[in-house]
């Protein structure tokens, strides 16, 4: 074995640059016991820590490092690995997720629980004309409306004051959230919970209380078109120039149809505010309806046409997404309820306030009449395809099971406009066919109520009330942010 002659200098290594460095991405890395949350005694917060331990894999990119190195021979080798062969590319949050209590419901209370206002809504629209149709029944059916009436002025109440409070103390989340695009689209179930309580309002509070509340649901109405419109056009403008990625026709989900209905449902609603109006604000009332129905209806058929087209060309929607099949019954059911109301509110303000004036021979206005009749023969037109839709969504999700969600709402509220058109062709004409088709829909629009409530009640009592309240933006990767290298960090010491 050769050895080196007293006082000879060994050959010095280089040193490694600093931006040699920093390209091969060497950062600290942290004990590993690092979580970002405390831990937890309980059973919820051990599998909070092991969703989180295997959120951090997922976050985690693993990369070789290499740099080039001069041996004691004074030759220079490339690549030779670092002791430490992977370092992790390691993200923080912005936002630091909250593991339980309180503000971690705040967190997580995101705009999917209007879902559940739109279902409590619509069932108490439905008891209340039953009560209308079944005069047999007509008091028990009547004060159960006013019962889920309450429960939902109460519910949006909370809700509302939730998503206020949520965006108080994180206001960072209201952008994250605008910027995941799964999310953004709820954004369009506010408008439309709203909408079931104005109606309800006009059915309940206007016969009781007189005009005070015809006046309260015109502005109530004023303001929710307001927001319907903003929600219809903002969110498929984001879709077009924000959230890429998820415009492919693989990834499309009915859920696109949620910010385009707001508009048809702020329609049928006005309908409904007219008739407790003096005819010429009804009139005005008619005429704002027509135009936002003439907003939401072409787009949501537009929509609905290449979401049949993905389904027929690709695949179905995933198991997570399968309930959403039900969604394009909402535009179908409204739009066609919006157009019968909107036609009897023609026939009762048109010729009053001589709106389209021009008579017939017996002296009669004829825009009315022709609105009404149109109306009927575009609902039973746009009834007839959302059978064909129903018979889709019902194949869809019996295909396979379907795990419980916040989705599940998307029972409720669809179904149940799709049973008022029904309920309302079945009055107009008069057919007890329809009367019947009607009954059936709205019966399972409230079985379906009691047996989601049901559910989330059983999650919450049974301590997995982490199953319910979570919101994908506030574990997404917009409120991650990827950590600076350690060079970069004590660079300027």
């Amino acid at each position: 074995m050769n050895t080196l002659d007293r006082g000879a200098k060994l050959p010095q290594s280089s040193a490694i640059p600093v931006e040699r460095t920093e390209s091969a991405g060497i950062y600290p890395d942290p004990p590993d016991n690092e979580y970002p949350f405390p831990h937890s005694s309980n059973s919820e917060g051990k599998d909070t820590r092991n969703s989180w331990k295997a959120l951090q894999l997922g976050l985690t990119a693993k990369k070789t490092v290499t740099t080039n190195y001069l041996t004691f021979d004074g030759q220079e080798h490339e690549s030779m690995p670092l002791l430490l062969t992977q370092v992790s590319e390691r993200r923080r949050w912005i936002i630091e997720p909250v593991e339980s209590g309180f503000l971690r419901i705040v967190q997580n209370f995101d705009f999917k629980w209007y879902g559940s206002t739109m279902g409590t809504g619509i069932v108490s629209i439905l008891l209340f004309t039953f009560s209308n149709v079944y005069t047999q029944a007509s008091s028990i059916l009547y004060r159960l409306s006013i019962i889920f009436y309450i429960t939902n002025v109460v519910l949006f109440s909370v809700i509302l004051m939730m998503t206020v409070l949520r965006y108080l103390l994180y206001p960072g989340l209201f952008i994250m959230m605008v910027n995941d695009p799964g999310q953004a689209m709820y954004l369009g179930t506010f408008p439309m919970g709203f909408a079931t309580i104005i109606s309800m309002t006009v059915n309940i509070m206007v016969p009781r209380f007189g005009a005070p509340w015809a006046e309260a649901a015109w502005i109530f109405w004023w303001i929710d078109v307001a927001v319907s419109m903003a929600t219809a056009l903002c969110v498929p403008w984001l879709l077009q120039v924000r959230h890429h990625g998820v415009t492919d026709l693989d990834k499309m989900t009915a859920g696109w149809l949620l910010p385009i209905v707001a508009p048809i449902v702020a329609a049928a609603t006005g309908s409904l505010v007219a008739s407790v109006l003096d005819p010429n604000r009804a009139v005005i009332t008619v005429l704002t309806s027509y135009a936002i129905l003439g907003t939401g209806l072409p787009a949501a058929l537009s929509v609905i046409a290449i979401y049949f087209m993905r389904v027929a060309t690709k695949k179905l929607p995933p198991t997570e997404h399968m309930i959403s099949t039900f969604l394009p019954l909402g535009p179908l059911g409204q739009g066609g309820f919006a157009a019968q109301k909107l036609g009897e509110q023609a026939l009762r303000v048109f010729q009053v306030t001589n709106t389209l004036s021009p008579l017939n021979e017996q002296g009669k206005g004829l825009a009315g009449e022709i609105l009404y009749t149109a109306g009927f023969i575009i609902a039973i037109m746009l009834w007839g395809f959302g059978l064909m839709w129903l018979f889709f969504a019902v194949l869809s999700v019996t295909r396979q099971k379907v795990p419980f969600s916040l989705g599940w709402w998307a029972l409720t509220f669809p179904l149940g406009v799709f049973a008022m058109s029904t309920l309302t062709m079945g009055i107009n004409l008069p057919s007890k066919v329809f009367q019947a088709l009607g009954t059936l829909f709205g019966a399972i629009v409230v079985i379906m109520w009691f047996l989601v409530v049901s559910i989330m009640v059983s999650r919450v009592v049974g301590g997995k009330k982490h199953t319910i309240f979570i919101a994908p933006e506030v574990t997404g990767a917009d409120n991650q942010r990827q950590d600076q290298p350690l060079l970069d960090r004590y660079g300027d010491a």
